[in-house]
């Protein structure tokens, strides 16, 4: 029952955070961070200017903060996840604020480490690289790189490292592949408080990882690209065509015969939604192609010649590619504020029959949630020749072969329809799956949900990850985007390894040498304290079900389970209470799970007693250097003691 002693010290330190007010952060973090930084709380005047507000705010996908900080130089960085990490409070990094996931939420009551200090922009023309810092966005760009007769791939008005570690796609994606195949060096506070380089010469594992689950391992506050000549003359063609949705089966013939046979120059964005104007459902195809007006109404004829009831074609210089976009869709992509539940699926095919159907229920949709007008179905199509050319196991990244992105932006303006809506969203990724070509569902990560970590990673390439983990952020600290597990349950809001404590009870006082190894040995009106105790994940699957509260976890229990949990807390926070009926019971439990512990799971531990009285104050250590316990393997003589040795080795056992 020594492990029931060490992980009630970690229950009670998951609200250790709650010690500190806001107001105590905030000061402790003015003092210790460089003086460029800042320090804001959601109450502060300006709150909302000066702090990256994010994009959508669906509250089950929104992380929820008590403090902002911008930090000046890395070394802030390293500072504040250490002090959030030891103190038990979540925390996450926003660059553009874009990033969607319902995983989001997990964080809660943290600290959002805003990137926004992190805005240099630097060209080497000759080098044909730029290098960014960890909160620009595409837009940010254009201008510039225009300016010297150079382009890079672009996606909306999104952080441009926030996209690139999930793979990056937009217009330019079909002529130069995904954003990770220009990237070059990204750098890292990672999980482990290291700053780290990673390329393709320097932590090149690492550098893998980064492109396509860079997310996963810290926070990188810079990067490095290649950038390419501008094509055409920086100049493209923009085609804006709108339909009456009684065309979407002839679109859908359409965008099927293009299949993989897509021109490189050319990209397609489809948007399925309500426009009053033209008589309620309406397609929109946004068109780009990168090359001159002549090749352009070639590619575009099979569209053309359904005769769209609006049409805009124009050619346009790169810098003016946002202003250019569907109508509408500007709106969409970059404003903040956004209720938004968004569901996505991964293609290879396209199944017409499966499109129209989920046309027609968007429809029904529509008219039974007119609050919900707003959504938008999405579609895109790139090009992916280029894409492929990288080969598969160059990059983290595990779809490149995937054809179509296609996305519902569910708009739910009316809490009570929540349940029907997302019910919505989750038939049509279901639907879509079963058509798409591939045996499996799988979703591009920037646009995940909740799916699971196959669909987004692929469960080829989870074990590469997963070793990563283990290395970069072997306590989980960033598990809180479309995490990579390493453990059964991810306790990312528990945190894992920081200083433990209980609650003292005074007016026993314990002469030298006292140890203790199990619960029953320790006093009525004394508790023990862990301290810097850190232990490694993999511990974790036997022993959480049964020990952990449930309202910790990132995943449901069973009820069965939730009811032994709810006994086991209401009695052990207090030992007086904890019966040897109960902690048998709980043992029992354990040894069913074949539970294991031994110290070599701990990096670091310095246990101790403590205790208090009126005329003395003081602790004594509890060496555990040469003990290794193992539930199962404790043999009887001991297991019926009141006391373990803390200078017992496993070969007195044996």
């Amino acid at each position: 029952m020594y492990i029931l002693t060490f992980l009630f010290g970690l229950f009670h330190q998951t609200l250790a955070f709650n010690n500190f007010s806001e107001d105590a952060l905030a000061a402790h973090f003015s003092e210790v961070l460089s003086p460029g930084s800042q320090v804001w709380l959601p109450s502060s005047a300006n709150y909302t200017s000066a702090i990256t507000q994010r994009w959508t705010i669906y509250p089950p996908a929104e992380p929820t903060y008590i403090l902002a900080l911008k930090p000046a130089l890395p070394s802030d960085i390293q500072i504040i996840i250490e002090f959030a990490s030891n103190h038990n409070i979540p925390f996450m990094a926003t660059g553009g604020g874009h990033g969607y996931s319902t995983t989001l939420h997990s964080c809660k009551n943290g600290i959002d480490i805003d990137l926004g200090y992190f805005h240099d922009i630097k060209i080497d023309k000759e080098a044909s690289t730029i290098t960014i810092g960890g909160s620009v966005k595409f837009g940010e760009l254009i201008q510039p790189l225009f300016d010297v007769g150079k382009e890079i791939r672009l996606a909306e008005c999104v952080g441009v490292v926030g996209a690139t570690l999930g793979a990056g796609l937009g217009p330019y994606t079909g002529l130069h592949g995904l954003v990770i195949d220009a990237l070059l060096e990204v750098k890292y506070v990672t999980g482990t408080g290291e700053l780290i380089t990673a390329s393709q010469t320097e932590n090149a594992e690492l550098f893998w990882g980064a492109r396509g689950a860079g997310h996963q391992f810290g926070v990188v506050y810079e990067a490095t690209y290649r950038i390419n000549d501008a094509t055409n003359n920086g100049e493209l063609i923009v085609a804006t065509m709108r339909f009456h949705s009684s065309d979407n089966a002839s679109l859908w013939e359409i965008m099927k015969d293009i299949g993989s046979n897509q021109p490189r120059e050319m990209s397609l964005a489809f948007q399925v939604n309500w426009n009053d104007e033209f008589g309620g459902l309406n397609i929109i195809i946004n068109a780009k192609w990168i090359g001159p007006m002549e090749e352009a109404l070639i590619a575009f004829s099979s569209f053309l010649s359904l005769n769209p009831i609006e049409k805009i074609i124009t050619q346009i210089p790169w810098t003016s590619i946002y202003g250019s976009s569907v109508p509408g869709s500007g709106s969409f992509s970059c404003d903040r504020g956004a209720v938004s539940s968004n569901w996505a699926v991964n293609l290879y095919t396209i199944s017409i029959p499966a499109f129209t159907q989920t046309l027609q229920k968007l429809a029904r949709f529509y008219s039974d949630f007119p609050s919900s007008r707003t959504s938008v179905w999405s579609i895109e199509k790139f090009a992916n020749s280029v894409t492929l050319s990288t080969p598969d196991d160059e990059t983290a990244y595990p779809w490149r072969n995937t054809t179509i992105y296609t996305f519902f932006a569910l708009q739910i303006n009316d809490d009570s329809q929540d349940d029907a809506i997302n019910a919505f969203g989750a038939s049509f990724q279901a639907e879509m799956a079963a058509s798409s070509g591939y045996d499996d569902l799988r979703v591009y990560i920037n646009y995940g949900r909740d799916e699971g970590e196959e669909v987004w990673y692929s469960a080829k390439k989870l074990p590469r990850l997963k070793a990563l983990k283990r290395k970069y952020d072997p306590m989980e600290l960033f598990s809180h985007y479309n995490p990579v597990r390493i453990s059964e349950h991810s306790l990312s809001a528990t945190r894992k390894s920081f200083p433990l404590t209980l609650q003292k009870i005074p007016s026993l006082f314990i002469h030298p040498p006292f140890t203790i190894t199990t619960l029953r040995d320790i006093p009525k009106n004394v508790q023990p304290s862990l301290f810097r105790a850190r232990f490694c994940p993999w511990i974790l699957p036997a022993l959480v079900r049964y020990v952990i509260a449930p309202q910790l976890l990132t995943v449901p229990l069973s009820s069965r389970n939730e009811q032994l949990l709810d006994l086991l807390f209401f009695h052990v926070l207090n030992p007086a209470m904890a019966t040897d009926e109960l902690i048998d019971h709980v043992q029992r439990k354990l040894e069913e799970t074949d539970a294991k512990l031994t110290t070599k799971c701990f990096t670091s531990i310095e246990p101790y007693i403590t205790w208090e009285e009126e005329s003395y104050k003081g602790r004594i250590p509890v060496p555990l250097a040469d003990l290794e316990l193992e539930l199962n393997e404790i043999p009887e003589k001991y297991q019926k003691t009141t006391m373990y040795s803390s200078k017992l080795s496993t070969n007195d056992w044996r």
